[in-house]
């Protein structure tokens, strides 16, 4: 764990600026660690000058390791690495209820403990203890993911495994790029229901590994739809079931077939047990953005969905200024609020979206988003010899590239709401150009 104070660097409401790890340590994780018959030691106690064969010594011979992830913190994250590879089991992960663990690790079950902002009474560290020592009771005895890699292949030589996985995952990332070549909508279709039939068994069930199962979802939502998307979900295995990316798709399939409230339900979950995020907020923010167009196409516009939509996209983009997932989708919801200061909001955000796609280009050309956010950004300005360009890419690149089963209607959005009259006729002829493409 780190030990002093230290800043968590999160701006948002009940979160503290800074934690004080050793508070954290005497009144909370020593008591639950000692409660559950351990002698506790941190990593920082009475190391000799040979600081990092004593770590690694204890990290090895120690009955029970306990992580806290509450930061991003390089050498915790070392650290589980070394107990995953040199230990089946007793490897305890907790962290704040409002930690942001990276990918790798969130995947990983872990116990969440109450941190709030402010002062901390002895009875926030009671609680914090309590749910420490109930997830030593819960995770200790949690398999390795190393382990549980390793025993699965001590049945053939590890290597041969290893290679024959490598192998397959190319040749299912070749078929896939495959089906983005055909021009023909039906045959795509087809060539993509042959492909997960291939790789599934007689039950349905997906066979294929777990790198195999994500790349076929993947397929399954840009080919075949969103209906598709969630029965396919629905019988991948229990422990890709759990994973957070897995439910943060399934949360969108289950929206975008129209049970938003159920889609909301499950992220308010995940956000709960794994920690706030850009991508989930974002999502939630998409939810509430179809509840409130599906409000407007009964004829009973309901501006509570809007506001909402509004509140999880800002909150989104506070989490992560470096991206345009969720920012990008404001510009347009706040122009059509029109409420005291939303269009000088809306210039405001849309020039971060424009820096965020800028540093994309340069760090990350192939973000699958990059190009539908482009194309979404050039409606929202009303620049139409952009828009036009782009849609000459989409036409070439073919529609699910630019995600235009999910940008279509922002774009058509943005177009209606553009102030010019001739550039809004000329955005709406493009709409209708690429609408007949998809």
């Amino acid at each position: 764990m780190p030990y002093g104070s230290r800043d968590t660097g999160i701006a948002k409401d009940g979160v503290p600026t800074k934690v004080d790890f050793n508070a954290l340590y005497e009144q909370a994780l020593q008591p639950a660690i000692e409660a559950r018959g351990y002698l506790a030691v941190r990593a920082d106690h009475e190391l000799s000058p040979l600081i990092v064969v004593d770590m690694l010594e204890r990290l090895t011979l120690s009955d029970l390791v306990l992580a806290d992830l509450t930061l991003q913190n390089g050498n915790v994250y070392y650290e589980i690495g070394v107990r995953h590879a040199t230990d089946k089991h007793n490897c305890v992960l907790v962290a704040a209820d409002w930690a942001q663990p990276l990918f790798d690790l969130a995947q990983i079950r872990q116990g969440r403990y109450p941190l709030p902002a402010g002062a901390l009474t002895a009875k926030h560290y009671a609680k914090a203890r309590e749910a420490v020592e109930r997830a030593i009771d819960a995770f200790a005895l949690s398999h390795s993911p190393v382990h549980q890699v390793r025993d699965a292949a001590r049945a053939r030589p590890q290597a041969s495994v290893f290679r024959d996985m490598v192998e397959h995952l190319a040749d299912l990332q070749a078929q896939i790029r495959t089906l983005g070549h055909q021009t023909d909508v039906a045959a795509r279709r087809r060539a993509a229901q042959e492909l997960i039939a291939r790789h599934s068994d007689r039950g349905g069930l997906i066979a294929a590994s777990d790198a195999a199962a994500l790349e076929l979802l993947h397929a399954v939502r840009d080919w075949l739809g969103w209906s598709d998307t969630l029965s396919y979900i629905e019988k991948l295995p229990k422990r890709l079931l759990e994973l957070p990316y897995v439910r943060e798709q399934r949360s969108l399939a289950q929206s975008k077939t129209g049970d938003h409230l159920a889609a909301i339900a499950g992220l308010e979950a995940l956000i709960a047990a794994h920690g706030d995020t850009a991508e989930r907020r974002g999502l939630i923010g998409g939810c509430f953005k179809r509840l409130y167009d599906a409000s407007i196409k009964s004829g009973k516009p309901h501006a509570p969905h809007l506001d909402r939509a509004i509140e999880h996209y800002e909150r989104g983009m506070l989490l992560d200024l470096n991206g345009y997932y969720c920012s990008c989708n404001l510009p347009r919801l706040l122009r059509q609020r029109a409420a005291p200061g939303d269009l000088e909001r809306a210039v405001s955000v849309a020039h971060s979206v424009a820096a965020a796609c800028q540093r994309a280009m340069q760090f990350a050309p192939s973000d699958e988003w990059l190009r539908p956010t482009l194309l979404g950004a050039a409606f929202d300005a009303g620049d139409v010899p952009l828009a036009r360009e782009l849609a000459a890419k989409v036409r070439a690149d073919g529609p699910a590239a630019w995600k235009l089963d999910t940008t279509l209607n922002d774009c058509e959005r943005a177009a209606k709401l553009c102030s010019d009259k001739t550039a809004r006729r000329l955005l709406l002829e493009i709409v209708a150009e690429l609408t007949r493409l998809r």
